[in-house]
């Protein structure tokens, strides 16, 4: 199921509307922002709403968790609390990694583009797999990010399952009972080519 770009750029307008109502904060995982499919990405709530805190970082979209570099755009209050926390838990990077961070954000468009050209290829791979078995895959086309959630038709024990997976077929899944909903599997497909293909093959076997 795919959701209409237009609905969903409605969907976001219409939840900041209701956030902004109550005077809530709100919190903005921007971990997989600039990686959409198809449209543009949602704009950052801080551009129009005061008591919005985005973090971004450059472990998902870009593919770079060894630099281990994010950012947070927040009110000045928020970000001085912020810093003071930081300081706690990494008092600063290597020069080095942050030449390459620096170097990456000023190219992040080159950097996006490839990430995104894998992930497309990896969702088609995804869909072809869930394709294959409509009785026993129930699929939803993700609009963004690397992760999918399908639900596993006739399967008891999904959890029984991933455990299985991960012990004899060397395959990390998470069970959907972590985010409660017990049939479904979050499946992670932003690596390489070679190994989704391999992994979604362990993943049939086991249910054979």
């Amino acid at each position: 199921m795919r959701l209409p770009v237009s609905l969903v750029d409605k969907s976001g307008v219409e939840f900041l509307s209701l956030v902004r109502a109550s005077g809530a904060w709100l919190i903005w995982d921007a971990a997989f922002a600039e990686l959409v499919y198809h449209g543009v990405p949602l704009p950052d709530p801080t551009a129009s709403y005061e008591r919005a805190v985005s973090m971004g970082t450059l472990s998902k979209a870009f593919g770079l968790p060894g630099l281990r570099v994010g950012w947070c755009i927040a009110p000045p209050s928020i970000l001085e609390m912020c810093a003071h926390l930081r300081d706690y838990i990494s008092l600063h990077l290597s020069p080095l990694i942050e030449a390459l961070a620096e170097r990456v954000i000023r190219h992040a468009d080159v950097v996006i583009q490839n990430r995104l050209k894998l992930a497309t290829e990896n969702l088609a791979i995804c869909q072809a797999w869930a394709d294959e078995q409509p009785e026993q895959v129930e699929w939803f086309v993700p609009q963004g990010g690397v992760c999918a959630f399908p639900r596993l038709r006739g399967v008891e024990d999904v959890d029984a399952m991933c455990r299985h997976l991960a012990a004899n077929e060397r395959v990390l899944t998470v069970p959907g009972s972590c985010f409660g909903r017990p049939q479904h599997i979050r499946l992670g497909f932003g690596g390489q080519r070679d190994q989704l293909q391999s992994g979604l093959s362990a993943l049939t076997r086991s249910r054979q």
